[in-house]
Parts: C-alpha cells; structure tokens; sequence
C-alpha cells in the first residue's frame, strides 16, 4: 500500500463494497453520512476506508498509510487555505508545504 493522493483516499471510503467503483447508493450513503451522520457513524465510514483488506481490524499497515494520506490531505488544506489567503509561499520552495 502506497499513500494515495487525497481524493483517492475519499474515493477508497465511499467504495463500501471495495469494488473500484462507487456506485449511486455507495455516493448518496458516502455524502449522507458525511455532511449528517454521528460521530459514530463517520467514525464507522473511516474505519471501513482505512481497513483495506476488510477483516474487521486495522493493521499497522493500513493504520500508517491512513496516517500519511491523512498528513498529505493536511498538507493540501494548508497550502489552499494560504493560497486562498493570498500568503506568499515559503521563500525556501514553492511547495514546500507540501513535500
């Protein structure tokens, strides 16, 4: 397992059936439960995104590949949200914010 890019992340979480597609009810369950569902129930979705091999547990393989797709989607929201501020980027690199 490699670390994913942020949207491949979201796609693995509302791929219930882990089938490569997201079909209409795995998009309308993904969305429902994220904009409206309990802490149980979105902490129920990400659990089932970080457990690839869907054996009811999360391995320290998939834990700290959840941990750096978490870190990279941190990564993007700190450089939009700079960008979206109108920060000049760090003076060491461009990107550096997110390497």
């Amino acid at each position: 397992m490699n670390p994913q890019q942020p949207q491949s992340v979201l796609f693995d979480i509302f791929d219930a059936d882990s089938s490569g597609t997201v079909d209409v009810i795995e998009f309308i369950a993904g969305v429902n439960t994220l904009a409206t569902g309990t802490a149980e129930q979105k902490a129920e979705l990400v659990f089932h995104g970080i457990d690839y091999d869907d054996s009811g547990k999360i391995s320290k393989k998939e834990f700290t590949t959840y941990v750096s797709k978490a870190v990279n989607i941190a990564k993007v929201c700190i450089y939009l949200t700079d960008v979206l501020l109108g920060l000049p980027p760090p003076p060491s690199s461009r990107y550096s914010r997110l390497s």
